[in-house]
């Protein structure tokens, strides 16, 4: 971790770890289960900014799972998130968030599942805006919009979208309240 800068805070990171398993490919007979030493590598980045009333962050993490029997159960993926939020006012303010995951994964943790065959190249997206705004001191109100996109480089599966409208409210109610 770096020291701030003007309000801009810069954190890299790295991992390395060792783990076991008697069955990488979640096969359900024993003949068909596959032993394996798995090596996680990881490598990430954080960038954020805060300032009087607004902040922005960016983060990524690229991973990669190698085995040591080098029998394709390497797994290659990738994750950034960006997030702004910026406040109007000390009574409402309004967030944004934007985050993105890919990941390989190999021929034999699919077949196991019966679903497809060769690697799987697999991608999710998901989009959110938030407003919230404080009424008065007992009433809030929260609305928002999300959008969540999953799809594959596959003939046999298809794509997936999600999209979300929200509205919430809360109403605060005590004797530190009502005066």
């Amino acid at each position: 971790e770096f020291p701030s800068y003007y309000g801009l805070d810069l954190k890299l990171s790295g991992t390395v770890s060792e783990s076991y398993s008697n069955n990488i490919a979640f096969a359900s007979d024993n003949e068909d289960k596959q032993e394996n030493f798995l090596t996680m590598l990881s490598f990430g980045l954080d960038v954020a900014y805060t300032g009087k009333r607004r902040s922005f962050g960016l983060s990524g993490v690229m991973q990669e799972q190698l085995s040591l029997n080098g029998n394709d159960a390497d797994i290659p993926s990738e994750h950034l998130t960006l997030g702004f939020q910026n406040n109007f006012s000390d009574y409402d303010s309004i967030s944004i968030a934007d985050t993105y995951d890919h990941t390989e994964l190999p021929q034999t943790f699919i077949d196991e599942f019966g679903r497809y065959s060769g690697k799987l190249d697999q991608q999710n997206n998901a989009f959110s805006i938030n407003y919230y705004k404080i009424v008065n001191k007992e009433l809030t109100i929260n609305t928002g919009y999300s959008r969540n996109v999953n799809s594959t480089k596959s003939s046999v599966l298809t794509d997936t979208n999600q999209n979300t409208l929200s509205v919430s409210t809360t109403y605060y109610y005590s004797e530190l309240t009502n005066y």
